[in-house]
């Protein structure tokens, strides 16, 4: 067995490696939010609570935002103005026992409520949401103590079923250990009586869940899609109705079938057709890309159709793809590159799902090499970007004419 040194060794080689990337995409840059042609600055919200801020949705109405701070332990709402785009704050949720490490706020398809994956807490917890006033009431939580959830290791992302009655949970697997690892998962909850309900935990043996980040429902409700950074997989899922139980689907693989744009897998999203699928990757290992995969429902296939790298036309500037969003009428794709401290706008053909880049904006010296989540208005008309690891801070930016 190899030494404890020994890791730490690696482990301080490749952060120092990391740190070297992110230092020269800084160098590079990217064009300057403020001079931006697509988006303008509108607002720049910093408080201390904010620290560690990765996570950030907002509600369909377009009237509140969420915003999730691993490092606070804390769920943030705010209020929109739907006029000018900014944000007052309405609450702060701090919970160090159910919300360390919170990364994730999602709600549900009807707004009214919300569930919050803390990986440090090992924790997924189910909130009720007023629609009016869009504050918060934590309702459950299960963690590592919770029947059939004993191998809760690292919550990161959760998404509803587009009924509400589910909940499906990415757990990559890694323990707070430093040193050690458990199996990575998708999590199954069902919602019953204002409880998560435990249902299964579906993970594999061949490592195509390794360090699963990503997680996104079909519009039919039956199908899920996760993404796997370290198993460098875009995986379907069928999903029973009734039961909210998974069934493998299709595995795409990175280097099989010359597919080159899911080592190191974050994020992935459907548009509202469901014929689209786009990942996002890069931000702990890989080259940083885009993916564009088509979807057929009636036998769960799916084809690259095209992949956008970083250094490519128009991403010139993008390293470090972490987390990406579909405007709501599916005209744009913005995709956050935490290493490059950037954001990359890209153009969406509704009819092909084919994007063509823009421009990547920075706006320093703010999103340095910490800028990790987005979020879009439902009327397209601003977009929300968090601060991230290193930040306090969360941006407002105005889309341009």
């Amino acid at each position: 067995m190899r030494s404890t040194f020994y890791w730490v060794f690696v482990g301080l080689l490749t952060l120092s490696s990391e740190m070297a990337l992110c230092q020269d995409a800084n160098n590079k840059g990217g064009v300057d939010a403020e001079s931006s042609k697509t988006l303008k600055i509108v607002q720049n919200i910093e408080r201390d609570s904010l620290k560690g801020v990765v996570g950030i949705s907002t509600s369909s109405d377009g009237r509140f935002l969420y915003a999730s701070a691993y490092t606070s332990a804390a769920i943030h709402a705010f209020s929109i103005d739907q006029q000018t785009g900014k944000l007052t704050l309405i609450e702060d949720i701090i919970d160090r026992a159910k919300l360390r490490g919170v990364t994730d706020f999602c709600l549900s398809p009807d707004g009214k409520t919300g569930v919050a994956s803390a990986f440090a807490s090992k924790a997924a917890t189910l909130f009720q949401r007023e629609t009016e006033s869009g504050k918060l009431t934590m309702l459950h939580s299960v963690d590592a103590n919770t029947s059939g959830l004993k191998s809760i290791q690292f919550p990161i992302r959760a998404a509803f079923s587009v009924d509400g009655r589910f909940v499906y949970v990415a757990d990559s697997g890694i323990s707070r250990s430093f040193f050690s690892a458990s199996r990575p998962s998708v999590i199954v909850l069902k919602i019953v009586n204002q409880q998560l309900e435990f249902v299964e935990s579906f993970a594999s043996e061949e490592g195509i869940l390794a360090d699963v980040r990503g997680i996104a429902v079909h519009p039919n409700d039956k199908h899920l899609f996760v993404v796997s950074s370290a198993g460098r997989c875009l995986v379907s899922f069928r999903r029973d109705l009734e039961t909210g139980k998974l069934e493998l689907a299709t595995v795409v693989r990175n280097g099989a079938n010359d597919i080159d744009v899911l080592d190191g897998a974050m994020s992935v999203a459907t548009d509202r057709s469901g014929k689209f699928i786009y990942t996002l990757a890069g931000r702990f290992r890989g080259r940083g890309a885009i993916g564009v995969f088509s979807f057929s429902a009636e036998n769960s296939g799916l084809s690259l159709l095209e992949g956008h790298h970083s250094g490519s036309r128009g991403l010139e500037q993008f390293q470090g793809g972490n987390q990406l969003a579909l405007s709501l009428d599916g005209q744009r794709l913005y995709a956050v590159g935490t290493a490059s401290g950037t954001l990359s706008i890209l153009q969406r053909d509704v009819r092909t799902g084919i994007l063509t880049p823009i421009e990547t904006v920075a706006f320093r010296p703010k999103w340095k090499t910490s800028v990790a989540g987005v979020s879009v208005s439902p009327d397209n008309r601003f977009v929300y970007v968090s601060g991230g690891e290193l930040d306090t801070s969360i941006t407002v930016l105005e889309v341009l004419p």
